[in-house]
């Protein structure tokens, strides 16, 4: 029954990591860098200066606080002042990916599929690091909780 299998048996082995001092800029290169090569799950695993484990960062981190960025510097009813807001942009890109990330949210490979879905329930993310004490080991996407939901019900 897939709600007593683990977590390791529908994870992506892949672990992209980025530090946790580098910038906006750079987390969106690598981004487009996953997009060009296929890669299905759109999350960054972000370590720290010893190479362990410190949190996760997607795409839609970075583009909420682009549009929170937007949205402060065009007020309704004025006009778009475009040096305005790419000036803002330019600046916002530099701030660290430890100011945007999400901080120590993972899972371990031995935690059952039920504890996967209470720990991405309230959270915006298509992924889990996987971590093995300190280490990251992979990510269990959202497709990888579907595969489990399909074998309950198809083999109930």
């Amino acid at each position: 029954m897939p709600f007593k299998k683990h977590v390791w048996e529908f994870m992506d082995a892949s672990v992209d990591t980025i530090s946790e001092d580098a910038d906006l800029a750079e987390a969106v290169e690598r981004f487009r860098q996953q997009e060009s090569s296929g890669t299905s799950c759109r999350v960054l695993i972000v370590d720290g200066d010893r190479k362990q484990f410190r949190g996760v960062i997607c795409v839609r981190d970075i583009l909420k606080r682009m549009k929170s960025v937007f949205d402060s510097s065009c007020r309704p009813g004025d006009d778009l002042d475009v040096e305005n807001v790419s000036r803002h942009c330019r600046l916002e890109s530099k701030r660290r990916v430890r100011e945007v990330m999400h901080a120590n949210v993972c899972i371990s490979p031995s935690a059952s599929i039920m504890e996967a879905f209470d720990k991405f329930v309230g959270r915006d993310l298509p992924g889990l690091p996987v971590v093995d004490g300190n280490r990251p080991i992979g990510v269990l996407t959202v497709d990888g909780l579907f595969r489990a939901v399909r074998g309950l019900v198809k083999n109930p």
